[in-house]
């Protein structure tokens, strides 16, 4: 085993997480405001047809990645270590791969666009539209899987300038021309195509360097490594996707409830999801970290990476509950004057997500350490308990008991992943840990915001009530993280325990 190297700094971390989330938040603004633009621009049955072709190529993406993604994200920091000059190979493979693948399946439905026009789709003037599809798929793919190779390499800053920043402004300034000059299907469709291509060509412009140097062919037990890895995390992806978004839910509420009540449920849940942005970002951020320190056997880097991960997640996702808990029949209401009834659930789901966010960064790190059957159980299990919690409590509480379960199922997932990581993974260390000062990280804030939430309720109604409460909640709980955090220089400062 070789020696463990320097921890990275932690404000790199930091940085790169600060990159990708504002990524994330800025890609969601452009696609809404182009997207609405597109709505106006082409109206209802124009737009129906595009939001379907774009549905069908993403389709033909999920299956030709083969779960290649998510395998680039933690093989090639591992290879870094083990095989450094076979990592070109790889790369290579993991373009070219699920390229071959959405040509070959995205020409399918270019060649049957009549007959899927007319008999499955039941319009025949679709047909035009639908041999597009080869362009968006290979766009498409192209971009994600150079994104993917750039996240495995470590370059989630440049995986975010190019893959959140430049793609929402780009198609967003395409639409925009568009709006002005005269918008036809055709024309959209092409620019969706050209966005994801050149947005693509970017970003394997950014791998070049990584092709550079010494190279060897990817060996045979590496590709079986590759591919098993792909098609188990292509499993997991369909497990995660199944609880993440509320499928299970409005599929169990469609026979208990009306749809009123089902469409306030989907919104609700929608909202409730904001929660889980800093954990969906720290996602996309850590997992090259942790692949390349584990390789190295370097636990204290991963355990250096995760706790520090860890604490800014719970201290995001309280503050993320807090702003829901505030301002959700506000959020609400934006849908509809008939949506803030749906804040209950949208406390149940908030709940749960952030309890999940706040046990830790657990999965990227179980994936890192090559244990994708127990996230593959875990899924499995996680998606039986939360059908058959939802039937039992939907029955009985209605749309109420079925936020409780899948609110429930969640924040026991998160639960159960964090106590495999803290005693599977993470080892006791070295030198022993001030208990007391990590008791009072977690405590100390929460204790100071219930109590201030006490306060706040004292507060006099108005319309800018919520901001008082929000802002003097939240000032509390940062001043108990801050005094914790003080607690933690200050035992440090010490040194050890003798």
């Amino acid at each position: 085993m070789s020696a463990p190297a320097p921890a990275e700094p932690k404000r790199s971390l930091r940085l790169h997480f600060l990159i990708t989330a504002g990524g994330m938040v800025f890609t969601q603004l452009a696609s809404f405001l182009a997207l609405t633009l597109v709505a106006r621009g082409l109206g209802p049955a124009e737009q129906g047809r595009f939001q379907l072709v774009v549905a069908l190529a993403v389709g033909v993406v999920s299956l030709a990645k083969l779960g290649l993604d998510e395998a680039a994200a933690y093989l090639l920091p591992k290879w870094k270590v083990e095989a450094p000059a076979e990592r070109p190979a790889a790369i290579l493979r993991l373009l070219g791969a699920p390229l071959l693948a959405a040509a070959v399946l995205a020409g399918l439905v270019a060649l049957a666009a009549e007959p899927l026009a007319a008999r499955v789709f039941a319009q025949p003037e679709l047909a035009p539209s639908l041999r597009a599809t080869p362009a968006l798929a290979l766009g498409l793919v192209f971009l994600l899987m150079s994104m993917a190779v750039l996240r495995g390499l470590g370059r989630t800053d440049l995986r975010a300038y190019v893959g959140y920043y430049g793609v929402g402004a780009l198609f967003l300034a395409g639409v925009a021309w568009l709006w002005r000059e005269g918008m036809a299907l055709g024309a959209v469709l092409d620019l969706r195509a050209a966005t994801w291509i050149l947005c693509g060509i970017a970003g394997a412009a950014c791998l070049l360097p990584a092709l550079r140097g010494p190279r060897e062919p990817l060996q045979p037990a590496r590709r079986r490594e590759l591919y098993t890895f792909g098609a188990m995390a292509a499993g997991l992806s369909f497990l995660t996707y199944v609880l993440d978004q509320p499928i299970v839910d409005l599929a169990v509420l469609g026979h208990f409830e009306s749809p009123h009540v089902v469409g306030v449920y989907a919104a609700s849940y929608r909202v409730g999801a904001l929660v889980s942005v800093a954990l969906t970002a720290m996602t996309v951020v850590a997992p090259a970290r942790f692949a390349e320190a584990l390789a190295r056997g370097d636990i204290e880097t991963v355990r250096a990476q995760y706790e520090f991960a860890s604490a800014w997640l719970f201290r995001l996702g309280v503050c993320a509950f807090l702003g829901l808990f505030y301002f959700g029949p506000f959020i609400l209401e934006l849908f509809g004057p008939e949506y803030p009834e749906g804040f209950p659930y949208l406390l149940c789901f908030a709940g749960g997500s952030a309890f999940a966010v706040c046990c830790g960064l657990n999965t990227p790190l179980l994936l890192a350490a090559g244990r994708l059957r127990v996230e593959l159980i875990l899924g499995a299990t996680g998606a039986a308990a939360l059908l058959g919690l939802g039937i039992l409590l939907s029955r009985s509480f209605g749309a109420l008991g079925m936020a409780a379960a899948s609110g429930g199922v969640i924040a026991l997932l998160g639960l159960a992943r964090a106590l495999y990581v803290r005693r599977a993974l993470l080892p006791p260390p070295a030198q022993p840990r001030a208990d007391g000062v990590r008791f009072a990280a977690v405590a100390l804030p929460l204790v100071l915001a219930f109590a201030s939430a006490g306060l706040a309720d004292l507060l006099p109604e108005g319309r800018w009530a919520p901001c008082y409460r929000f802002a003097l909640v939240a000032a509390a709980f940062w001043s108990g993280v801050a005094a914790a955090e003080a607690m933690r220089r200050a035992r440090a400062a010490r040194g050890p325990a003798p």
